[in-house]
């Protein structure tokens, strides 16, 4: 499970276009992000994320951050342009953590964010 949220969160914003793709809350999971070069008009599907799975996203034309959490978790997970880490939180179950309001690792420099150990 470990692996498969590290592998999206590493893909997915590499494959976003700048905007916010935040979720509030947990009401939005189970969804389907599409994506395609600006003015094709293809929709091509990027990624789902799974039932219970909340994601948030804020992008720029100079970077990205990205968080995913489950609702039955006790942690948040994140990432951003210019950064090789994946950072945790400690959350509470069924409390969405605030969608990234930065597009860069600033956006999980507060205390509470740590790099992940792999535990």
């Amino acid at each position: 499970m470990k692996g498969t949220i590290l592998g999206l969160l590493i893909f997915f914003p590499i494959s976003a276009h700048c905007g916010t793709l935040g979720q509030s809350d947990f009401s939005k999971t189970g969804q389907t992000l599409y994506g395609g070069s600006p003015g094709s008009g293809a929709g091509v599907p990027l990624f789902k994320n799974s039932p219970g799975v909340k994601i948030g996203i804020n992008t720029t034309a100079a970077g990205y951050a990205a968080l995913m959490q489950h609702r039955n978790g006790s942690k948040a997970f994140g990432t951003s342009s210019g950064s090789q880490t994946i950072y945790t939180k400690k959350v509470v179950k069924g409390v969405p953590e605030r969608d990234p309001v930065t597009a860069d690792v600033s956006s999980f420099a507060a205390s509470d964010w740590s790099p992940h150990s792999g535990n």
